[in-house]
């Protein structure tokens, strides 16, 4: 039998793999029905997101940005308070021009430790500052692209 600490790490991994497979499937897979994502920093000032409110986001993103790679710097895995935290590099292409977005993705897994409950996205600012609005622009001129409903948690 796998410990906590065992399970939490193999959520984490699965995790990181389906963001990086950047397909909703797989990227939903690991979350729990509870789910919420917080984008940061807080003087953002946009509220957390729940999988219903992150799945058009999020099937936006997938559609828009191609030959996607995730690329992790430092990992930190805090088994004893449910947590992990990873420092990573996002890339890929948009139409627009090149997607390149530093992040730190704060992690708390639920009780039993095999889902995600919630993630805190720290992005990078500089990035952010020019990258949202050409996306705002792209989601309203592409609205079929945001289609669909995330699966449920426990499929």
């Amino acid at each position: 039998m796998s410990t906590p600490a065992e399970i939490q790490a193999d959520t984490l991994k699965r995790f990181i793999a389906g963001w990086g497979g950047w397909t909703m499937e797989s990227f939903f897979a690991t979350l729990s029905d509870d789910f919420t994502q917080k984008p940061l920093p807080l003087s953002r000032g946009e509220p957390a997101r729940g999988r219903e409110q992150l799945y058009p986001l999020l099937s936006s993103l997938m559609t828009m940005i191609t030959n996607f790679k995730l690329t992790i710097h430092n990992t930190i895995h805090d088994p004893s308070n449910n947590a992990a935290v990873v420092y990573v590099v996002a890339d890929g292409h948009t139409p627009f021009g090149p997607y390149y977005n530093e992040q730190a993705v704060f992690i708390w897994f639920n009780s039993k430790g095999d889902k995600v409950d919630r993630i805190e996205e720290l992005f990078d600012t500089a990035f952010m500052a020019e990258f949202e609005p050409k996306f705002k622009k792209w989601a309203l001129e592409n609205p079929g692209a945001a289609a669909g409903r995330p699966p449920p948690a426990n499929a």
